[in-house]
């Protein structure tokens, strides 16, 4: 009977465990991109009430400012600080007030941050971190709705000024304005009016952003439309205490979400009667619920149970940069070390021997994903598709080159699965586990933290299925070869020796 190793009659062992691999890679890469996925869904719920921000009191007495009878509050949403201070009404406006620099906390979301200002409480005090859906009610001690007769109007997304209980928002529900004309006719007509309290939503600079990035001639366009609006808005009331600020910026390219300083730091002004000018646009940033504190005092109104802001001149002489931003306690960060030190001693435990050097191909990934996005941020908007295609395409170098490796490695016939896999994935396996980590939590949020384990996760499912890709070019090669080459040196035939029989002994004939 013939022998099946010499004559290729059935499977040979190195091949089933080529195969075997290609069958755990594959499986390895859907339950990475399915983990990403519900990692991402997981940003978007709200948490529990936190903590207040320390904010360092105040060093002085604030000096007092009455109340004013009408107040005109208008966020020109994803107006960046750089082109804010090119624009000529804003400037004319900051000039003849208070000129600030405001940092509006984190995550930087239109809905979150448009909390702050209203219930004067940070995003994780209150637990509304990244929500994009409308609130069913009016948050506790929101402001608009301790306000009689507050208006708000809303050049799109009216939900959003809907979710803070304005006794009137424009467009009436279920309505929209017709053009921009539309939409300035009324923020005018609203601006106008004895209403004490006018809120006025302008939304095409954040459209531009999102669609042409802030770099484009399209923002710059909206940005200037929306300051002559605001000339016209300041012309309407010219004895009204206005508040001007944004929500957040955007990047060269659009998106935002994160906590860049070009992103969460904005300009903003406060103008009107009793208001002694000061501009402050070179000092450290005031914190939105800063500014909230003094548009609760504007309008005569006690600042909400939990609200910490101070007044603007206490929190000029204090700024406390940074202070509402999230961060790891110090044990979340050592946890975070050891789970990545794991990663590097799994690869020893599991005898990835010199072979580790193939991890590379995580660096190279994300390093190439850098090189065309900037570091991993919530504010790139390839970090939140849940199939990550652009990410993904980005990262193809360090793809390619484990899937060149894997091949080889299968045509060669080395391809023990657990050792296989070790050298490959344990290190950026811990990498990734530690950032996770790092930001584990209800929302699994924190700057930077959270991006990197999105794209961290996207590079683990694909660069497992590139693996599987390469390890099956390698099968298929090493099945093709003579019988016995893909099961490695010791399992090769031995050649008989020259001119002798191997069964007897003999002359060969």
């Amino acid at each position: 009977m013939a022998d099946p190793r010499v004559f290729g009659g059935g499977p040979r062992p190195g091949t089933r465990a080529c195969w075997a691999l290609v069958l755990v890679a594959l499986l390895a890469a859907v339950a990475f991109h399915g983990g990403r996925r519900a990692f991402i869904r997981a940003w978007f719920r709200d948490g529990p009430p936190g903590p207040a921000p320390r904010l360092a009191p105040a060093p002085a007495e604030d000096p007092v400012r009455s109340p004013a009878d009408r107040v005109r509050v208008v966020l020109i949403d994803g107006l960046s600080e750089s082109v804010a201070a090119t624009l000529p009404a804003m400037g004319a406006l900051c000039a003849r007030g208070i000129a600030l620099r405001v940092d509006a906390g984190f995550p930087t979301v239109s809905l979150p941050v448009q909390h702050v200002l209203w219930t004067g409480r940070t995003q994780q005090q209150s637990g509304v971190w990244y929500r994009t859906t409308p609130l069913s009610r009016p948050p506790a001690g929101s402001l608009p709705a301790a306000v009689p007769g507050a208006v708000a109007v809303a050049e799109s997304h009216r939900s959003i000024a809907g979710s803070f209980g304005f006794e009137r928002v424009l467009p009436e529900a279920g309505d929209r304005f017709d053009d921009a004309r539309a939409f300035e006719a009324a923020a005018v007509r609203a601006v106008a009016s004895a209403a004490p309290l006018v809120f006025v939503h302008v939304l095409r600079v954040d459209a531009a952003g999102h669609a042409a990035g802030r770099a484009s001639r399209r923002y710059g366009e909206a940005a200037r439309s929306a300051d002559a609006l605001l000339g016209r808005l300041q012309a309407a009331a010219p004895g009204a205490r206005f508040f001007v600020l944004a929500d957040h910026g955007h990047r060269a390219e659009g998106g935002h979400g994160g906590a860049e300083p070009s992103i969460r730091i904005v300009r903003a002004c406060v103008a009107g009667p009793e208001v002694a000018p000061h501009d402050g646009t070179n000092e450290p940033p005031v914190h939105m619920v800063d500014l909230a504190a003094e548009l609760a005092a504007a309008v005569g109104h006690a600042r909400a149970s939990g609200a910490v802001g101070r007044r603007l001149p206490a929190a000029r002489r204090a700024p406390s940069p940074g202070a509402t931003l999230p961060r790891a306690s110090s044990a979340r960060i050592a946890a975070a070390a050891l789970v990545a030190a794991a990663g590097v001693a799994g690869a020893v435990v599991l005898g990835a021997g010199r072979q580790v050097a193939i991890s590379v191909w995580f660096v190279l990934a994300l390093a190439a994903f850098a090189a065309r996005y900037g570091a991993p941020s919530l504010s790139v908007p390839a970090v939140y598709p849940p199939v990550g295609r652009d990410a993904a395409v980005a990262m193809t170098p360090g793809f390619l080159l484990l899937a060149a490796w894997a091949a080889r490695r299968g045509a060669r016939g080395r391809v023990a699965p657990v050792r296989t896999w070790a050298a490959a994935f344990s290190v950026p396996a811990g990498l990734v586990a530690a950032a996770f980590v790092a930001c584990a939590g209800r929302p699994p949020l924190l700057p930077y933290a959270t991006a990197t384990v999105s794209v961290g996760l996207l590079a683990l499912a694909f660069g497992h299925a590139a693996a599987a890709l390469g390890f099956a070019a390698g099968c298929l090669i090493a099945a093709r070869r003579r019988p016995g080459v893909d099961d490695g040196p010791s399992a090769r035939p031995r050649r008989p020796c020259a001119g002798r029989s191997p069964a007897a002994g003999g002359p060969v004939s």
